[in-house]
């Protein structure tokens, strides 16, 4: 009995599987893929960066990790089924485009239907109104969302991102420790390992600017114990000797720039919250009480402290970590949230994608 039992599950399964529609997050260096009603994606395969690569290039891209997907971790066919896009936002419509070409004419998908990032990570989150942070590679975006709609007048970006961390990490790996040539694969393990933000910030002075590289051993050892962090290089499996203040000087790179007259493309992520936070209406900023971290950088240890200290804004806590908006396109998929979508037929026939500024 136990045996039949048994193989009536199994079979269950795999039918919800084939039948469940595939959710899919594609970002700027990751494709994230797995089914409706599930709290994690199946799998997570790195990209090349989509932003910089031509259009051609990213197709194929795109193609290749998606059929890694499917064939490797998925066990499915797309034919004839629904796929749920988690969409970042102000993603290019040419991409968009070679996206919805991929999936239709070499997966022939049904319907792809496009879901706000955003919205999805307050979904996620059980919240209809916040204030969702994307610390991306390329950018950190900061979206208002009021009863579960992203309010595109009042997004505020910055390049302090992710890939400003990472050059600051490799300069000071490189200037001040026994570290030799470090990989982009040594700097994210690196900081995954060893990145750590402080409470508050070490300097009391107001920067016009972010520090350039010759001031940062001046500015920010003398706040950090005379010790070293061991920390194994991947590459090369070198035993590397860190300075301490390393660990967090190089996560400073995006709270620096504090004044107001600063540049707007260097402006620091509290300031940057703070400008997306008063550019709402006045009835809408009551209910922007909540800060939603997504995004890759989103995990450094002790940022979500930091911000909340220095917003006086409720960072929402989140067992998805940076899977957040993906968890939250699951779960909409699942319960059939209606959005955007787009059949196969009348992509081939105009080739037109939904486009979020209209």
């Amino acid at each position: 009995m136990s045996k039949r039992i048994a193989a009536t599950s199994k079979r269950s399964s795999y039918l919800h599987e084939a039948d469940a529609c595939v959710v899919l997050e594609i970002t700027d260096d990751t494709l994230l893929a797995g089914f409706s009603g599930e709290h994690a994606p199946r799998c997570r395969i790195p990209l090349p960066s989509l932003s910089t690569a031509d259009l051609g290039l990213c197709e194929d891209m795109l193609e290749r990790a998606l059929r890694q997907a499917l064939n490797r971790f998925l066990y499915i066919e797309l034919k004839n089924k629904r796929v749920m896009l988690v969409e970042q936002h102000f993603l290019c419509i040419k991409l968009k485009q070679v996206i919805a070409r991929v999936l239709f004419t070499y997966q022939q998908a049904r319907e792809l239907q496009f879901m706000s990032g955003s919205v999805c990570s307050c979904l996620a989150l059980g919240l209809q109104q916040a204030l969702v942070v994307s610390l991306d590679a390329r950018e950190v975006t900061v979206v208002p969302v009021f009863d579960s709609r992203p309010l595109n007048k009042y997004v505020r970006t910055t390049i302090l991102a992710g890939d400003a961390l990472a050059q600051r990490a490799r300069y000071l790996l490189q200037t001040y420790s026994d570290c030799s040539d470090p990989t982009a694969a040594d700097i994210a393990d690196f900081l995954a390992r060893a990145a750590v933000c402080l409470a508050a910030s070490p300097i009391t002075a107001d920067l016009p600017d972010i520090i350039a590289h010759n001031d940062l051993e001046r500015l920010y050892k003398q706040h950090a114990p005379p010790t070293s962090l061991a920390w194994t290089q991947p590459s090369s499996q070198h035993r590397c000797t860190i300075p301490q203040w390393i660990r967090f000087a190089c996560v400073e790179v995006l709270f620096e720039g504090r004044s107001r007259y600063a540049d707007f493309d260097e402006t620091a992520l509290p300031q940057l919250i703070q400008q997306a936070y008063r550019a709402c209406p006045i009835d809408v900023r009551a209910q922007l009480t909540t800060l939603v971290l997504t995004g890759s950088a989103s995990q450094i240890r002790g940022l979500p402290q930091r911000l909340a200290k220095e917003t006086q804004y409720n960072v929402a806590d989140s067992v998805y970590g940076n899977e957040v908006a993906w968890a939250g396109a699951s779960l909409a998929a699942s319960i059939q949230v209606e959005g955007p979508a787009l059949l196969m037929t009348a992509f081939n026939a105009d080739r037109r994608v939904p486009d979020w500024s209209r």
